[in-house]
């Protein structure tokens, strides 16, 4: 299931669509970053409209990995829960991580 969030929206209810809905995709959920421990349920990023906010997902990476501080595992992690909550079927998914693993598993 998908939620679309606006901004505005508050961490509280992105808790609350996550635990008590079973929402697994959050579009537009900026408000967790407030509360750490809803930010916990959220485990992968997204580039939402790259043609409006210019920016990719290996802008997205390149953030969290200098700016944020995220470790190599750390995200890898992120990218593991993106393709865990990925809109294709399974066998997809795992061909998809093969070639992941491929590229950047020397890193």
């Amino acid at each position: 299931m998908e939620q679309h969030l606006k901004d505005f929206i508050g961490a509280d209810f992105v808790r609350y669509v996550v635990e008590a809905l079973g929402v697994q995709r959050i579009k537009h959920g900026i408000r967790p970053i407030k509360d750490p421990a809803v930010l916990e349920l959220l485990c992968a990023i997204s580039a939402d409209d790259p043609i409006c906010f210019g920016n990719d997902i290996e802008d997205e990476y390149f953030f969290l990995a200098n700016q944020l501080g995220f470790t190599t595992a750390e995200l890898d992690r992120v990218a593991s829960n993106g393709f865990d909550v990925a809109l294709v079927d399974d066998g997809r998914k795992r061909e998809i991580l093969r070639e992941v693993v491929d590229v950047v598993g020397g890193i």
